[in-house]
């Protein structure tokens, strides 16, 4: 099974640590770092996705000939064009 690039983090934090206590100043110390870049490209392309009402309509179409919800035809689409966008990033 291939693994999905999925970015890395889209928001990552820098981490620093008091140089006694080798505790946790700033940023988290536990968690996995947040939403990946692929979440955040998804999210966005959902907005646009939204807010056009062509894409609307031919979702729209997709989900009936698939028989799928109109909401998993509208994420699957989202995260096509992320995982688009991330190919992209590495040319």
């Amino acid at each position: 099974m291939n693994k999905i690039d999925d970015g890395g983090p889209a928001f990552p934090q820098t981490v620093f640590f008091h140089p006694q206590t080798e505790r946790v100043v700033f940023g988290c110390e536990y968690g996995d770092g947040g939403m990946t870049l692929r979440d955040h490209f998804a999210g966005e392309a959902l907005i646009g996705c939204l807010s056009s009402g062509d894409v609307c309509d031919t979702l729209k179409r997709v989900s009936h000939e698939t028989k799928i919800s109109m909401a998993n035809a509208l994420a699957q689409y989202s995260y096509q064009i992320a995982d688009a966008m991330i190919e992209q990033r590495k040319k």
